[in-house]
């Protein structure tokens, strides 16, 4: 070994009172202790470039990390290719998705929990900005087993009543949660995934609202059944938010491919 790394190596053994190579033989290898101390090592040049690219990006407008809340019900494959080609580009920055269910997206944009929310609906909170890019067409459905088909069509509000409604859980941690598309159905299943909330329907659980992109497959081949209503549910566009104010880099790199994209046949079509 040059004498410079040999008396480094020395001097560390010593600060550590630890042999780090096992020099009885007629190579010198590395001890468990040198094994770990090079693995160690090799993590805290790995931190520290990290650091100085994550304060490199900063001081040109990238943003560290960020975030962005997703409705559950969207399609997720377009966003992930928007992820991809962002990261291919911008390694540096930390990258994140969340799913997020009614006011959760609303609450993860004023909370810090995202920079970016695609999906959100209702109305915006003081200081975000909200703009819409399309509308689900929502269908009534349950399991053709159900005995909701036995009903007749269409069906009257009040007989849901009787009726188990499966339910998605508000993301909101902190925000009073809140359902949408329930009538005063008295039993209810709750799940926190819509991807969950399909599957209990499929399964005979009970009836609710679905968004139509999400379940063609399963009507087209009689898994779900498709409820006539009275009372039709309102229509409530989604919407892309964002903390008014915010000019990261980051953020106006998704915003500006987001407004390229047909966001209603991408994120709310069959697919």
């Amino acid at each position: 070994m040059p004498s410079a790394v040999t008396y480094t190596i020395r001097r560390l053994e010593e600060e550590l009172g630890v042999e780090l190579f096992d020099r009885s033989g007629h190579r010198a290898v590395l001890t468990d202790a040198g094994h770990l101390v090079l693995a160690r090592g090799r993590e805290l040049l790995n931190a520290a470039e990290a650091l100085r690219a994550a304060t490199r990006g900063l001081g040109e407008g990238w943003e560290p990390s960020f975030t962005i809340a997703v409705n559950s019900l969207l399609r997720l494959e377009p966003i992930l290719e928007l992820l991809a080609e962002f990261h291919a580009a911008h390694p540096d920055v930390a990258l994140a998705l969340t799913e997020e269910v009614l006011d959760g997206a609303w609450e993860a944009l004023e909370t810090g929990r995202a920079d970016l929310a695609i999906g959100a609906h209702g109305e915006a909170p003081r200081g975000i900005t909200a703009r819409a890019f399309g509308t689900p067409d929502w269908v009534y459905v349950c399991a053709p087993e159900h005995p909701a088909t036995a009903l007749g069509a269409p069906i009257e509000v009040e007989q849901l009543s009787a009726l188990t409604a499966v339910v998605a859980q508000d993301t909101a941690r902190e925000r009073p949660g809140r359902s949408t598309g329930l009538f005063d159905q008295h039993r209810r299943i709750a799940v926190p995934h819509l991807a969950w909330k399909i599957a209990a329907q499929r399964a005979g659980l009970g009836v609710g609202w679905l968004p139509r992109h999400r379940v063609a497959a399963d009507l087209a081949a009689g898994r779900l059944v498709e409820l006539e209503l009275t009372e039709p549910r309102g229509a409530e566009p989604l919407q892309l938010a964002w903390r008014r104010g915010r000019r990261g880099k980051a953020l106006r790199w998704f915003l500006d491919r987001l407004d390229t994209m047909d966001l209603e046949a991408a994120l709310l079509g069959s697919g």
